[in-house]
């Protein structure tokens, strides 16, 4: 397990040298989010930046929720809708065919940075971000299957990737179709 205030002074710099309307100023008092879900046990990975952060909409206690047999803690029924919206986009299709509980318990999200922002800085390195590699390596020598969806570039060239890196979903249209089945399978 990580120590994820080893990134503190890192980001402290980095944010030390933006504005504070900055987009990808780092949002510490939301606590990290290294992954919604189980990285360890989940069946689909998606791959994605960092948590997002709407200043309008966003609360430190969104990252804190935990819920016993929901993983994704962000999909359980008594979440506000305004953080259980932002799993529509990348889930929706598998939330619609198989349910939000059992969607939770077989998918994980995992940041490539485990800091909030509003847009993320792919240039950004934290003592982190090895690690979170490291948990996506894990996942796929276990079996899972894993997908990236965003930060292409960063990821091994050879992982399938979703058809729409800004706005990633794991759908039968936005993966090919050998991906797609064993994504069906994964969550049967």
């Amino acid at each position: 397990m990580f120590d994820y205030a080893l990134d503190i002074p890192y980001i402290d710099a980095y944010n030390a040298r933006r504005k504070p309307t900055s987009p990808t100023l780092l949002q510490t008092h939301m606590g990290p989010a290294p992954y919604d879900g189980d990285p360890c046990t989940a069946s689909v990975v998606l791959l994605m930046n960092n948590p997002g952060y709407d200043p309008a909409t966003s609360t430190a206690v969104d990252h804190a929720l935990r819920f016993e047999g929901w993983p994704i803690a962000g999909l359980h029924p008594s979440v506000p809708s305004t953080f259980r919206k932002w799993y529509d986009r990348p889930l929706g299709y598998l939330l619609t065919k198989w349910g939000h509980q059992h969607v939770s318990q077989r998918v994980c999200l995992l940041q490539l940075c485990p800091w909030a922002s509003t847009s993320f800085d792919i240039d950004l390195i934290l003592p982190s971000r090895s690690y979170q590699m490291s948990l996506a390596y894990d996942a796929r020598k276990r079996g899972a299957i894993v997908i990236v969806g965003r930060s292409s570039r960063l990821w091994p060239s050879e992982w399938p990737r979703a058809s729409n890196v800004r706005n990633p979903r794991l759908t039968p249209s936005s993966l090919d179709p050998q991906t797609w089945a064993s994504v069906e399978a994964a969550m049967a």
